[in-house]
């Protein structure tokens, strides 16, 4: 839950977008500002409008809140305020004032989801993430790229990268990227935007022996989300997905992985061990598992690729002793991969490395 000061900040914010005025920042005619030592506002003129006249507003200000016509309120409220109500009348106008805020910043917005395009591809290639923004509202949200005076509107991507190569390496590299949004969102009520961003290499452009997988999360940092006559500035997760990354030609492996795997073992073959192992769905793990306990010895070339698969499909890191894999599968096997999913990957890499905000 946020801090208070942080829901007032935005609460005020909010109101001033939205067109309503309470107490002038700066003195006004008619008007004196309170001084550090007094906290009551000092008046020199008259309201414009008799008590009558705000009791009634006032009373229909209450309905309209309670009924959810925020459009219709907030330019009664800024006319209430421009009347130059009294002390009595000026604190039950900040009271619906508070109320309006309140309603306003309990709007529906929007929601997202990021997802991967192609979940599978070459070595080389660039990375493109496919986002979704739901409007969530009964009122048609608005997200403008670049209003005048703002940052504008940008995405922010975090990519992870873990590479598992034939020599049992696990490297991490870090990625930040901001991306600026090319156009306005014009979102209709229960409509969805959709757009495919290209995340650039981020590393992959490196040639590997193994694989990668790209673990991709974001956030949509709106200039404002404009929804009606109100604005708002919270920033919106879009969630993670997946993107897996292999040398050319995996294609063949994805058909059946299981039995490709079980070739790779059978054929010494390294770089299509690993990658059968990365294209191997969820129930399939254990199969596998099988097949990687039994084929280790823990001497051989190949023993080094298979302990790698056996630590990516796990997350286990039990080193590179095939008697601790032999005593602990096991003991684990008929639970570990039913739903739902272990954390993903909770190892700790041989290398990691942070890449560069750009």
């Amino acid at each position: 839950m946020g801090s208070p000061w942080i829901v007032r900040t935005l609460a005020v914010g909010v109101l001033l977008a939205a067109g309503c005025r309470g107490r002038p920042a700066a003195p006004t005619p008619g008007r004196v500002d309170p001084s550090p030592e007094r906290r009551e506002p000092r008046y020199d003129a008259a309201p414009l409008r008799p008590d009558e006249w705000f009791e009634a507003e006032i009373a229909a200000l209450h309905d309209l809140v309670s009924g959810g016509e925020l459009e219709e309120a907030q330019p009664r409220l800024a006319a209430a305020w421009g009347a130059r109500p009294g002390p009595e009348h000026e604190e039950r106008l900040a009271e619906v004032q508070g109320r309006l805020l309140e309603r306003v910043l309990l709007l529906k917005t929007v929601s997202g989801t990021v997802e991967a395009p192609a979940p599978h591809i070459d070595i080389g290639r660039q990375l493109e993430a496919m986002v979704r923004i739901r409007n969530e509202g009964e009122r048609e949200v608005r997200i403008p790229a670049a209003p005048r005076g703002s940052s504008g509107t940008l995405f922010e991507f975090d990519v992870v990268a873990r590479e598992y190569d034939v020599r049992g390496n696990v490297t991490v590299v870090r990625n930040r990227l901001l991306l600026r949004a090319e156009g306005d969102l014009v979102i209709p009520r229960h409509g969805t935007a959709e757009m495919t961003l290209d995340l650039g290499m981020v590393g992959n452009d490196r040639p590997l022996d193994g694989f990668r997988v790209f673990t991709v999360s974001g956030k949509l940092r709106p200039a404002r989300l404009e929804t009606g006559p109100f604005a708002r500035w919270e920033g919106i997760a879009l969630g993670s997905c997946e993107i897996r990354a292999f040398r050319a030609n995996w294609q063949h492996l994805a058909d059946d992985p299981l039995a490709r795997l079980g070739q790779a073992i059978e054929k010494n073959a390294p770089v299509h061990l690993l990658t059968a192992c990365a294209l191997l769905e969820w129930p399939q793990r254990t199969a596998a598992m099988d097949g990687l306990v039994a084929a280790v010895e823990g001497s051989r070339p190949i023993d080094i690729v298979l302990f790698t698969a056996m630590e990516h499909l796990t997350g286990a890191d039990l080193g590179r002793s095939a008697a601790a894999w032999r005593a602990w599968w096991p003991r684990v096997r008929e639970s570990y991969f039913t739903a739902p999913a272990p954390p993903r990957h909770p190892d700790r890499p041989l290398f990691e490395t942070a890449g560069e905000l750009r």
